[in-house]
Parts: structure tokens; sequence; C-alpha cells
């Protein structure tokens, strides 16, 4: 049983797929515990971290979408589809953040951030195998909890 596989499998794909120096900004120089934007941050941002969508190739821009339509996927598709749509406009303004061990299976965290995307996934170390103990979000800092909805 291996919790968010197909996201983990697409992230180190991602990761794998990185020349030294997109690797270098890619990589974090410090280590992720948790969530930066999780429970009680509500309507929070933080400054974009890692490599930007404008310094990977085409097929690399693919594989981050391919990665963040992992959680927007479980939308109802035309919500899902309109998510995506809203990605790809802005995929040069997004950033793909890592932080941890990079060697394929290990627990390492992971972190997409755009005008209209924030996704985090990070492995939990609270003793056991972190990799089946994982605290991850999807949210849209544009409409944190609907609240553009609640407005009208």
């Amino acid at each position: 049983m291996r919790p968010l596989g197909r996201e983990t499998d697409k992230a180190f794909a991602l990761l794998s797929s990185l020349n030294e120096a997109q690797r270098k900004q890619a990589i974090l120089d410090f280590q992720m515990r948790d969530l930066v934007l999780g429970p009680g941050r509500d309507g929070q941002t933080i400054q974009p971290e890692g490599v930007k969508g404008a310094a990977l190739t085409e097929k690399q821009r693919e594989m981050l979408l391919d990665l963040a339509g992992e959680w927007t996927g479980i939308l109802h598709e035309a919500v899902a589809k309109v998510k995506m749509d809203e990605m790809r406009k802005t995929i040069a303004e997004t950033w793909f953040a890592w932080s941890g061990p990079t060697e394929k299976g290990s627990a390492a965290y992971f972190r997409i951030q755009g005008p209209t995307v924030i996704i985090e996934y990070a492995p939990q170390r609270l003793g056991g195998d972190a990799t089946k103990h994982i605290h991850t979000i999807y949210r849209d800092p544009t409409n944190d909890y609907g609240v553009k909805w609640w407005k009208r």
C-alpha cells in the first residue's frame, strides 16, 4: 500500500527531469517537517520558492501540470478543467519546491505554488514509515475556502 503513490511517483519523476541548475533552484536548503499553509493559516500566503515554471522546459511544465492534476482531478470534471486551464495560463509563474531526500521512494516534502494554486505534500516523521503518514493540501489563494462565492 502506497498512500498517494501516483502523486509521489510524478513528483520524483519531475525532480529527476531537472538539470543541475534547475535542481539547485528547486531543492530548498532546509528540511520541511509539515505543511506551511495548512489548517489555521487561512488567507495566508508565503513567498514562492524553488524553480519557477518559466525556467522549466515545455516537457517539465507538462509534468508539473500532470502532478498538480492529481489534486485537481478529485474535483468535479467541469471544475477540474477550469482549474487546470487557469494553471496552464499561469504555468510560467508557478513554482516547484522540494525539501528532503531525492532518492525515489524516500519521504520528501514538495510544494507547487502559483497565482491560483498551492499544493503541499508533507510526509510526517512521527515514528514508523513517514511515506505512510502524509499531510497534503490543495488551496486556491484567490478563493480560499470559497470566499469569492460567499461575498456575492
